[in-house]
């Protein structure tokens, strides 16, 4: 079988290929009662484990980290289908001899002493069974493997429980039966392996996340209690020893009939031992999860397993037989759990299929829904308990493990003696034993058929390979018993594998010996050939006779006498050095040196018929050469063909003699050299003598054309200069190229050499310059003239073009109204025509002469600067007349936005927004000039805004935040202070003993103040019933003290005033540029009005005012360069130096006329203060209580308690009312009052708590914080 658990496969697989759960019998008792083979695999209608909808239960999903599985084991659960071998192949092997014992050896057996319902007719001993084939499928799985085990009732439904639980939809895990007769016997594993991923998915259930593979498979018992307990505990030990989880399904309620049949399970725990004591040893068995199936009582799950497994109160023998089997399930299982199947229906038609037996088992969809939901929730449970596998020794249990396992305590309990304990380390280590035994019996099996495979090949192996092969065969084969031993522990597996390779030393060594004789044949063989292919072989190497001197060739048939013998010897001891036999060096020898000496004879004939062949075509070769490098040579050049010549000869010769030296590597070398150097030289003179009479026709040819170039010359420079005229470049006049280039021209057409190609040309350049000398002289003379007469008229020229481009400029009259663009284009019209009559003129003199060229660039400069000058005039003219306009504009649409910030009336963002958009549209009404420029002033308004923001947003997050308004006046603070504190004023009277007031009593709305004291009375209007319901207690608020603080001052506005003139000064024409300067120096003096109107209030009437003149002398005295002298107060004033001066240039030849206008800057700082305004508070029109004959209801002014006293009660300043009952102050007694009435507490200090009585006010400093002046410049033609 192929090895199964692929972790990146989750699907399930069979583990017999084609195979069914019923041949899967795994555990069985032997005691003479057999299933008969032809029995029906039917579905009992009666086996219907329908339930209605339980309540959901929450199955955690938080195990401990620590408790995932490690080790080799500890893979994905996934899985990979695979094909194993068929039950058939696999004999069934009983664990022990299935003879039933003797009747004296039954007494030895295991019995049940403490067993209930014990049939008396049952047999005293039992013989198990372990079938092998089932143990054989298991060992190939070796990852962790957790069993469902079901037990419970015969025809409880537990097959059909198991094949819900495997997911069956297309075929059964287990058979089932109609009838009352239990179908299944023994216990039977399910050939499904699936993995624990796959489990919890199933029915639509939520993947569990873990680490490693894990697989489940499931294992259906024969009914529980139908043989007796000792025959049940036998049957199952070995089950619920290695089960995960152990499945008890029954239709049985009663908890006397579940117990007792549970007890059966405490008793096979009994018969266990682990080698630790109780405390210590933990419980013995996995989960253990009862199941009633078709439970239709109602009640929730919790009500059934509390009267299962709750203890009972009581003494009755049934009771306390039931509470122990309860200790003992707790103790022996690691948990125990319940849960109901509720229900006994199925779907509508699918009893009538079973009774009609077209079905043949039940599936997850033929329950209804409560059924459906209650078993997904028990998947869902018992996915949880997978998540850690069952361990056994301390490890997870495998498959392999887990058969191992369950042989060893099947022979451990057929073993047995009366009252005798399975210890469960004992079996553990026989399993292991019992592994290793196995492993080893196939080890040497499968080994020894790798050898025999290995020496039945006819292919030929090297002894290495063949080393090779069996280390291969061997680690093979070791792997196998590692993984057959993979749960033991490492060293155990370690020590196994050693002893199985030096047990298989004698079996390698003998196919070693018979690999080594095929190679022994395969040697004699190869020699044979190698002797037959000698003479091919040098024939083959010698054909390329060039490569061969006799020395070489001789050397080569040496190298090939090693070579050969070498390569036969390699190629023989690449399989093993042995196989060499002892003569076949000499045997070899022989026939090389008999083809050796034919090779060499066929060498020497060869180089004899190449020499022959080499010659003549060399010959043509130098005789072509020399030919066609005196057709290439140039005339002059003698010397270099001479040269060439010889370097040719010499070249080649040297050419051949290397050939010869290089090439030719047999016989008489230096004769062949010798011979071929007399006929090169005989052919080199021939070609010589007709160089020489070339040389003398060209010579006579060059002098005649030199002559008539010069000539040519001459005639140009005569007729260059006349008078009056612009002479012209002398270069151009005196340039040579025409008559240096036709004798260029000519003298490249000769064939000469570039030596006498320089020579002729540099005399004809030489009797050039002597020409060029003789004329420069009579040139210079004339050019002078010339350039002074034309500096002259060109200076005429441009001024006379200034002047009218300056009258005609002047026709435009320069306002703000008039655009850029029409000035622009007016001065562009004037400047084209003065230019247009400059460029006319100076065509008048031919100018081409270049220093002529650059006194016209230097005339047509100094008229663009002139034009340029008056033109930039103009445009600032424009722009001071526009800025100053525009900015008169942008003062009187902004100043008001301003104002209104300043004065708190644009107090919202929004009003200000508004009020900014409407300043925007008339400024760009009245604005003028360019857009751009327009929005160029406006912007500098914009970059001011965020600070108008700013302040108005500052301003109006106080004013939301105390309910203030910067128009309240003094009583409308007051008020507001009054209403924060009257209601606890007026319990805080009742609570005293004042008569007839609270904060439910009648008072009056309106309050009004009373005198200069501003005194307010807060009228009690309540008309009561009882003693003095006229004299109801009113409040008096007076003698007000008002503090300002927590100054915060918002950035100063700067607004500009209506502009007006304070200087202009009128520059007449003069012949140059002229600088004057305008200076204004004056010191003036500005009040500073500082304006609050609940601040100058509070100076006049309230009892003090703190906190104004430090912030006043740290922020407005630096702001507007306050003196010393500056104090508070509602005017101040400051002394303001002005001291301005600024240089204007008036512009040569015109009249100038300078303004500067002056802009007065209003400065406004508005700032917030905190206002603490605190009134005394009196109670007056009332009295004070009687306490009544046992002063039940006192009044609590100090001595005064049993008394009615009919006077005003002065309470002090309210904010202090805190710090007086703390001290328990006059006049009242605070401490008894307080003790009596706790509430009192809690309204003074609400009275006394700092927000009643503070609140924020505005406030602004304003004047004159300087002067911006601007020049405007007005140049006008005289």
């Amino acid at each position: 079988m192929d090895q199964v658990g692929h972790p990146e496969d989750e699907k399930s697989f069979q583990l017999v290929a084609g195979g069914t759960s019923d041949q899967l019998r795994w555990l069985e008792i032997d005691n003479g009662a057999k299933k008969p083979e032809d029995a029906a695999s039917e579905i009992a209608p009666s086996e219907d484990p329908s339930s209605e909808e339980p309540q959901s239960e929450e199955v955690s999903n938080d195990e401990p980290a620590d408790e995932a599985v490690s080790g080799e084991n500890a893979a994905s659960d996934n899985a990979t289908s695979v094909n194993a071998p068929s039950v058939k192949e696999a004999p069934s092997v009983k664990a022990v001899s299935t003879k039933a014992p003797s009747t004296k050896a039954a007494s030895q057996k295991l019995t049940l002493d403490d067993a209930t319902d014990v049939d008396s007719d049952e047999p005293e001993s039992y013989v198990l069974q372990c079938h092998d084939d089932v143990n054989n499928h298991l060992r190939q799985i070796n990852e962790a493997l957790s069993l469902i085990s079901i037990m419970g009732p015969t025809r409880s439904g537990k097959s059909t429980l198991m094949n819900l639980l495997a997911g069956c939809t297309t075929e059964p895990l287990f058979s089932t039966s109609p009838g009352a007769e239990s179908w299944t016997r023994g216990t039977n594993l399910g050939n499904k392996i699936m993995g624990v991923k796959e489990f919890s998915r199933l029915d639509d259930g939520v993947e569990l996340p873990l680490v490693g593979s894990q697989r489940v498979a499931f294992l259906d018992t024969e009914g529980h209690g139908d043989q007796g307990d000792l025959y049940d505990i036998i049957l199952f030990t070995p089950a619920l020893l290695c089960s995960r989880v152990i499945v008890f399904n029954t239709t049985d309620v009663a908890k006397d009939t579940i117990l007792t049949s549970l007890a059966m399970m405490t008793l096979a725990a009994e018969k266990l031992h682990f080698g630790g004591d109780k405390k210590t040893s933990g419980p013995k068995f996995g989960q253990l999860v009862i199941i009633i199936n078709k439970y239709d009582l109602g009640g929730s799950v919790d009500d059934v397993r509390k009267n299962i497994l709750r203890k009972e109160i009581g003494r009755t023998e049934a009771i306390k037989r039931r509470n122990k089997i309860r200790e003992k399930l707790s103790a022996e299982f690691e948990d125990v759990t319940v849960h109901l199947l509720r229900g006994n229906s199925l779907r509508e038609g699918v009893q009538a299929k079973i009774n009609d037996k077209s079905k043949e088992f039940l599936v997850l969809d033929d329950f209804n829904d409560n059924y459906v939901k209650d078993f997904k929730n028990l998947r869902a449970a018992l996915s949880q308990m997978l998540r850690i596998p069952r361990l056994v020794a301390g490890a997870p249990l495998t498959g392999a493990s887990t058969a191992d396992f369950v042989s060893s305590i099947v022979k451990s309990i057929n073993r047995l003696e009366q009252n005798g304990q399975l210890h469960v380390p004992d079996i553990w280590r026989a399993a292991e034993n019992e592994a290793i035994n196995r492993s080893h019996i196939k080890f040497h099996h499968d080994y020894r058929e790798a050898c025999n495979k290995l020496s039945q090949d006819t292919r030929l192996l090297s002894t290495k390979d063949c080393n090779k092969k069996l280390d291969r065969a061997m680690q093979k084969c070791l792997n196998s018993v590692r993984d057959s031993l993979r749960y033991l522990s490492q060293q155990t597996i370690k020590d196994t594998c050693e002893s199985l390779a030096k047990e298989s030393e004698g079996q390698r060594n003998e196919v070693l010996a018979a690999n080594l004789q095929k190679i022994e044949a395969f040697a004699e063989k190869e020699l044979t050939e190698l002797i037959g292919s000698i003479q091919d072989t040098l024939n083959e190497a010698a054909s390329d006779f060039k490569s061969f001197s006799l020395n070489t060739a001789e050397k080569l048939l040496d190298q090939y006498h090693g070579d050969l013998l070498e390569a036969y010897k390699k190629k023989i001891s690449s399989y093993d050095e042995q196989a060499l036999s002892r003569n076949y060096s000499v045997t070899y020898d022989r026939a090389f040196f008999t083809a050796a000496a034919i090779v060499k004879q066929n060498l020497s004939v060869a180089w004899a018929s190449w020499v022959v062949e080499l010659d003549t075509t060399r010959s043509e070769a130098i005789t072509s050469a020399l030919e066609q490098q005196y057709l290439e040579s140039l005339v002059g050049d003698e010397s270099i063909w001479e040269t060439t010549a010889d370097e040719e000869q010499s070249s080649h010769l040297e050419q051949y003699y290397n050939t010869i030296d290089t090439e030719y590597l047999w016989e008489n070398a230096s004769a062949i050299k010798e011979n071929y150097t007399e006929k090169v030289n005989k052919t080199k003179d021939l070609v010589k003598s007709k160089v020489t009479v070339r040389a003398q026709e060209m010579e006579k040819a060059i002098i005649q054309e030199i002559d008539k170039r010069l000539a040519s010359y001459q005639r140009q420079l005569d007729e260059s200069l006349l008078p009056k005229e612009d002479v012209g470049d002398f270069k151009t006049i005196t340039d040579t190229t025409d008559s240096r280039d036709g004798l260029i021209t000519f003298l490249k057409e000769q064939a000469i050499s570039s030596r006498l190609y320089d020579q002729h040309l540099n005399e004809f350049d030489n009797q050039l310059s002597t020409k060029k000398s003789t004329y420069g002289d009579r040139y210079t003379t004339v050019l002078k003239d010339f350039l002074a007469y034309l500096e002259e008229e060109l200076d005429r020229v441009v001024k006379t073009q200034i002047e009218d481009f300056k009258n005609q400029s002047d026709t435009l009259a320069i306002t703000r109204t008039v655009s850029k663009d029409r000035i622009t284009n007016h001065l562009a019209t004037c400047e084209t025509a003065a230019k247009a009559a400059f460029e006319a003129s100076v065509a008048n003199f031919s100018v081409t002469h270049e220093d002529s060229k650059t006194r016209v660039v230097e005339a047509r400069n100094k008229l663009a600067s002139g034009i340029s000058d008056y033109h930039i005039a103009k445009l600032l003219l424009l722009d001071a007349l526009v800025n100053k306009w525009n900015r008169q504009a942008l003062n009187r649409a902004i100043n008001e936005v301003m104002a209104g910030v300043v004065d708190f009336t644009l107090d919202t963002p929004e009003k200000l927004e508004e009020g900014i958009r409407k300043a925007k549209m008339a400024y760009f009404g009245e604005a003028c000039g360019e857009l751009t420029k327009q929005a160029e002033t406006w912007e500098t308004f914009e970059q001011r805004s965020e600070t108008l923001y700013e302040n108005v947003r500052r301003a109006q997050a106080v004013f939301k935040t105390k309910g203030i308004s910067y128009e309240s006046t003094t009583s409308e603070l007051e008020s507001k202070v009054i209403h924060g504190i009257s209601r606890p004023f007026a319990d805080l009277a009742n609570l005293l003993g004042m008569s007839w007031i609270s904060s439910g009593s009648e008072f009056q709305h309106e309050l009004h103040p009373e005198g200069s004291g501003r005194s307010y009375l807060l009228k009690n209007l309540s008309k009561p019933k009882g003693f003095g319901n006229k004299q109801c207690t009113s409040l008096r608020f007076d003698n007000w003290r008002a503090e300002f603080s927590d100054f915060v001052f918002d950035e100063p506005i700067i607004q500009e005033l209506s502009p007006f003139t304070v200087k202009t000064i009128t520059v007449p024409a003069q012949d140059e540029n002229t600088q004057v300067n305008i200076s204004i120096k004056e010191t003036k003096t500005e009040t500073i009005v500082h304006s609050n109107h609940a601040m100058f209030n509070a100076q006049n009437e309230y009892a003090s005012t703190t906190g104004t003149e430090d912030a006043i002398a740290s922020t407005i005295k630096a702001a507007f360069n306050g003196s010393d002298a500056f104090t508070d107060g509602k005017r101040n004033e400051v002394t303001l130096d002005i001291d301005f001066n600024c240089p204007v240039i008036c512009p040569a030849k015109r009249a100038t006329t300078v303004t500067c206008s002056g802009y007065t800057q209003l400065k406004s700082i508005t700032y917030t203060a905190k206002m603490k305004l605190v009134p005394e508070v009196t109670f007056t029109g009332g009295f004070t209580r009687w306490g009544g004959k046992n002063n039940e209801n006192p009044n609590f002014l100090r001595g005064e308690s049993r008394k009615r006293v009919y006077k005003d009660i002065n309470n002090g300043p309210a904010d202090q009312l805190k710090d007086k009952a703390a001290q328990n102050a006059d006049p009242w007694d605070w401490n008894e009052a307080i003790e009596k009435n706790p509430q009192i507490q809690t309204l003074v200090d609400r009275i006394s708590d700092p927000q009643c009585f503070e609140m924020y006010v505005r406030g602004k400093w304003e004047g004159i914080s300087g002067w911006n002046f601007v020049i405007q410049t007005d140049i006008k033609t005289t």
